[in-house]
Parts: structure tokens; sequence; C-alpha cells
């Protein structure tokens, strides 16, 4: 069945006119060879491990901020993907969780366990490295879940991650929770993810390079956006963000 929906959704991706084959070194795997299956940047990949530009361009900046990453405790926000094989594989310690609606933070839904990054259930300075992906334009309280990394990270720790970020442009709030409703600031955007689905998961705000200043207005030093080289991966690499305790 995990094969049927990998086929699936690699036919999904396919525009055979925009197919393409690159020799480029996988950050994640080594693999000498990415394909670009469609024109959108999702639809580049690693043939070997399955990493997207924003997975690769996340490890490179991982790879080169913490070269010892194998003696490293590190604490992704998912449970799967390439990047989690990644970890799995590279880091010293790995500790995973994601976000389920129907499960208390800290308790488990099939073997993985459910963490709400504004209320994080790990004890102060836990962890070495922080990783994630998209995740905290989805996140209704986004200082909170900047300071829940901050308290769980180590002296000199960094979290590294990646949000669809716009440069030149402050950061623009979509909507907000008030008295535990969603108020919509601007016509709701939806974004996907593996649990909840395509276009089921609320986008909270747009953030611009003013970013980096959210981070330090939470005890972060050195915040800084890494812009990846634009000649690799057909020039869909993303840039990401670093910020250390």
């Amino acid at each position: 069945m995990k094969l049927l929906s990998y086929v699936e959704r690699v036919i999904d991706l396919t525009e055979w006119r925009e197919l393409r084959l690159s020799k480029q070194s996988c950050p994640l795997c080594q693999f000498p060879y990415l394909v670009k299956l469609g024109s959108s940047a999702h639809a580049i990949r690693c043939i070997h491990c399955g990493a997207n530009p924003t997975v690769m361009s996340l490890v490179k900046v991982l790879l080169s901020c913490v070269p010892d990453l194998a003696t490293k405790s590190v604490y992704e926000l998912s449970s799967r993907g390439p990047l989690f094989r990644f970890l799995k594989s590279h880091a010293g310690k790995l500790t995973f969780s994601e976000y389920f609606d129907d499960v208390a933070p800290g308790d488990e839904k099939k073997k993985v366990q459910c963490q709400d990054v504004q209320n994080l259930t790990f004890p102060d300075q836990s962890f070495d490295v922080c990783t994630s992906t998209d995740v905290f334009e989805h996140v209704p309280e986004d200082a909170k879940g900047f300071s829940e990394i901050y308290r769980v990270l180590r002296p000199g720790g960094c979290t590294v991650f990646t949000v669809p970020l716009h440069h030149n442009q402050k950061t623009i709030e979509r909507a907000k929770v008030h008295n535990g409703h969603i108020a919509h600031l601007l016509s709701p955007e939806y974004h996907g993810d593996h649990i909840r689905g395509l276009n089921q998961v609320l986008c909270f705000r747009n953030y611009g390079t003013d970013i980096v200043d959210r981070l330090c207005a939470q005890g972060f030093t050195n915040a800084e956006i890494i812009t990846p080289d634009t000649s690799l991966w057909w020039g869909c690499g993303r840039n990401v963000v670093i910020a250390y305790r």
C-alpha cells in the first residue's frame, strides 16, 4: 500500500514536458542524480531518498552549522519523510513528534508522541538542535512556539527551520485565535500536511524577513536567514532560518 501511494504521488507530480534529470548530489544521501518531475519546486526530488528542495536546503545548512550532528540530541517536529529518516540515521539522538488535534500533548498516537509547540512537555534544556519544515506559519501564537523552542534548547544550541518566506516584507497576520475561536483578518489560506490532507491546514501568517526579530524577541541570538545557492536544484532552493540560544 505504501509503494502504491508513493507511485500515485509521483504520477500526480509528473508533467512529462517538464521532466529533467540533473547530476547534482543530494545533501541527505549523496546520491548523484536529481529528477525534475514538473514545474513546481515540490516536483524536484532526489531519486534515492525522495528529498525535495525544502529538505535539501535545510540539511545543507544544518550540516554546515552543526558539523558534529552525530554527537547532538535533536528534536524534529515531524515523524516521517526524508528529513526524519536523515536525522534518525545521522543525529546522535532523535526525539520527534506530531501535533494531533485529538491527542493531549505528551500522549501518543500510533507510537508517535503528540506535542503542541506552544506548550511542549519536555524539560528545560533537553536538546542541542530543533528542526522543522513549514510548521510555524500554522502555529496560532508563534511567539509561544519560539519561546518554547528556546526553553528546550541547551545553551549554545540552535533551531534550524523553514517557513514560506517573503523577502522585503513584514510578516502579515492572516488569522488569530480569540476566545477560543479563529478570527480571520484576511481571506483564509490553507496548506496541506500528511495528517490532515491537502488544503486542510490554516495558515496564520505570511512571514517576512522580520522573522529574525520575532525570534530575538524570545531570547534567541544570531538569528539569520540563509539564502540558498541559486545554481542548485533548478534554482528552487528554500531560505532557511537559523537562530541560536
